[in-house]
């Protein structure tokens, strides 16, 4: 995906999103123990995480080599080379959704495994989301 291919994405979800989004950093071991198997059963929401992060990864399997995904937090790249069977994935991703909205869109960006290990991910995760964002307001909260 070009720079401009991927900012017109970026405007397409700020724009359908009315500027209010909600972001969750899956693992891969979770996705795999509990998303799919929670989207399999029919939770929407579960469905919309699995749905991004496999389509994100169908894109990362056939990127050609200058349009490879990176981490959020860093220059790593991921990728796959089916002619070796070698690949560089994500340890986690972190993926946009609408807040308040039927999940139609979503952003998703792996998250290699040395920035998974970081104490301070999140406030990496932060300044990645100001760079696209700049007047971004992170809320932090939790469902109870």
């Amino acid at each position: 995906m070009t720079r401009e291919e991927w900012l017109k994405r970026i405007t397409a979800f700020t724009e359908g999103t009315a500027g209010v989004a909600e972001g969750i950093t899956v693992s891969f071991e979770d996705f795999k123990t509990y998303i799919l198997p929670a989207a399999a059963g029919g939770n929407t929401y579960a469905g919309a995480i699995a749905h991004a992060i496999l389509k994100w990864s169908r894109m990362m399997v056939h990127a050609e080599p200058k349009k490879r995904a990176v981490c959020m937090t860093c220059d790593a790249e991921f990728w796959f080379s089916p002619a070796s069977s070698t690949m560089h994935t994500p340890k986690a991703f972190h993926v946009m959704l609408p807040f308040a909205k039927e999940p139609a869109l979503a952003i998703v960006t792996g998250i290699c495994v040395k920035c998974f290990a970081r104490e301070d991910l999140d406030k990496g995760i932060v300044q990645a989301l100001r760079e696209m964002w700049p007047d971004l307001h992170h809320i932090v909260g939790g469902s109870g």
